[in-house]
């Protein structure tokens, strides 16, 4: 029994020995270490494709860099309007590589149709306009297409501009401030046709819902126009009173806003220092009802002593001798 005891844990041990020690031909050397294992080519397929991945992006911002001077963007379009209908619309200026749309909130076109039935549903038309974005194959084409800013397409009218062109024109433009959140482009447009050739209008939207700030820019063909839709201060639009101003560069207002704080802080130091001055005197309230019989007495008779004190200027002399 011994004997066969001692055999079978020297079975275990050898069996132990040979799964620290793994054959030279399974990533091990004469030394008996272990060898990392190779990656699978699985890996090694998804960091090519990972690497191949960032490599397509810089392309492609490279390439949108150089594209901009090619695309216009086309704004206040219905969002019932589909790609090929703007297609159409804009192929004759040029040949046209890709036409694409986005949403006020940034949304891509089918996530947008989505959105316009359950705000439709809601009763709102905050979704009601999209925007397009058109690249032509020569910069040529951008200028043509241009003209058809301003545009009556489906009962909306057009903003087609330059994808380089940053900010409007503030000499001649308006600020419209305490609008409705659900204003639109087109309603505004109604609103200030009356004040001459409007070239663009940019309501200030909220990225994530969509909604409007209640504020807007209205951006004119010549300056004269501004002075009349200044004139159009207190107008309401949807129930509300306008505010309308002449647009000004942020400079600008940084400068105005100091102006204002400065009158401010001057205001009340005059009126610190008006108090100040009040504090010195005691002033007494009038008596009210029942106590206005004894307030009359009592300043008879601080009349008649003032009157005493007044006649009273030094000692009385004597007529006798």
């Amino acid at each position: 029994m011994e004997n066969k005891f001692q055999k079978v844990s020297s079975v275990e041990h050898k069996t132990k020995i040979a799964s620290c020690h793994p054959p030279d031909g399974d990533g091990s050397n004469s030394a008996g270490i272990m060898k990392l294992k190779p990656k699978k080519p699985e890996e090694e397929d998804i960091k090519v494709k990972r690497e191949k991945a960032k490599l397509k992006k810089k392309d492609i911002v490279k390439q949108r860099g150089n594209a901009a001077d090619r695309e216009i963007f086309v704004g206040n379009v219905a969002s019932t309007v589909r790609r090929r209908e703007i297609e159409q619309l804009f192929k004759k200026f040029g040949t046209i590589e890709k036409v694409w749309s986005r949403s006020v909130v940034g949304l891509s076109e089918k996530k947008t149709q989505t959105l316009v039935r359950k705000y439709k549903k809601m009763g709102s038309n905050v979704l009601d306009v999209i925007n397009f974005y058109i690249r032509y194959k020569s910069p040529e084409s951008v200028a043509k297409a241009l003209e058809m800013n301003g545009l009556l397409f489906k009962g909306l009218h057009l903003r087609v501009t330059g994808v380089n062109k940053k900010s409007l024109c503030v000499g001649s433009s308006a600020f419209v401030s305490n609008l409705p959140f659900d204003i639109t482009e087109e309603e505004i447009h109604q609103h200030f046709n009356e004040c001459g050739d409007i070239k663009a209008i940019r309501v200030v939207h909220d990225r994530f819902s969509g909604l409007g700030k209640g504020a807007a820019f209205v951006e004119f063909s010549e300056k004269e126009c501004v002075e009349k839709a200044i004139a159009m201060n207190g107008t309401t639009l949807k129930e509300r009173e306008l505010r309308v101003a002449k647009a000004l560069k942020r400079k600008q207002l940084a400068k105005e806003a100091a102006i204002k704080s400065k009158n401010s802080k001057g205001k009340k130091k005059e009126a610190e220092k008006m108090q100040e001055k009040i504090a010195d005197y005691v002033v007494q309230k009038k008596p009210v009802g029942k106590n206005v019989k004894i307030g009359k007495s009592a300043g008879k008779l601080g009349a008649k002593e003032k009157k005493f004190k007044k006649t009273k200027k030094g000692p009385v002399k004597s007529i006798m001798t």
